[in-house]
């Protein structure tokens, strides 16, 4: 705004390829793929397990003194759990 008052105040004025420039040509929109409340409800009750599942671990081997650490049997979990989420908040 400023710059175009400076321009008329003084005199000057833009060649019809600066001017042409200084608009927007072309507009693109990435629609986003919908939610899905399904697939969103199922990581939701996979989390649910996984987290009953890695406490169970953590119990029974404490429990029997298994000569394991649990992490060795959650970490794996944990991580592919993960990926999966990920993927799916960053789908296009």
């Amino acid at each position: 705004m400023f710059a175009n008052l400076l321009q008329l105040l003084s005199g000057q004025s833009q060649s019809r390829a600066e001017y042409d420039h200084a608009f927007v040509r072309d507009v693109t929109v990435k629609v986003r793929e919908p939610r899905n409340r399904r697939l969103e409800l199922g990581l939701v009750v996979g989390w649910i397990l996984i987290v009953a599942k890695s406490a169970l671990m953590f119990w029974v081997v404490d429990r029997y003194r298994v000569p394991l650490n649990a992490w060795w049997i959650n970490g794996p979990t944990v991580m592919l759990a993960l990926l999966c989420t990920y993927v799916y908040l960053r789908r296009r």
